[in-house]
């Protein structure tokens, strides 16, 4: 949706807000902050403690394709730019029983 994370918060500034043909966005009215830019801070990650959930990533992939090692790249790239911004990584981070899990959703009664 965006190239970082300050394009996110100002597509964030004229997404937000109330929409007639849709009354849940009444909700919101007097709560939306004047611009979301105003949350954004330089250290905003410092002491941020960040489980990676690398499990999932390889679901129904193919690990040794070409594509799947530049998606890696472009993935294991932005959890650097996590640490150097002062972010704690915890990589990977696992989950118990995560993949039965995954398989039972939409299967009542069946976890």
């Amino acid at each position: 949706m965006a190239r970082t994370v300050k394009d996110l918060a100002r597509l964030l500034d004229v997404m937000v807000g109330y929409d007639p043909e849709d009354p849940i966005t009444a909700r919101g009215v007097g709560r939306v902050p004047d611009a979301f830019t105003m949350f954004l801070h330089k250290d905003g990650l410092r002491g941020a403690r960040l489980g990676i959930l690398r499990e999932s990533i390889g679901l129904n992939s193919e690990p040794d394709s070409e594509d799947f090692k530049k998606v890696a790249e472009v993935f294991d790239r932005a959890v650097g730019e996590l640490r150097a911004a002062g972010a704690e990584v915890v990589d990977p981070i696992v989950i118990p029983n995560q993949r039965i899990a995954r398989q039972a959703i939409g299967r009542p009664g069946r976890l």
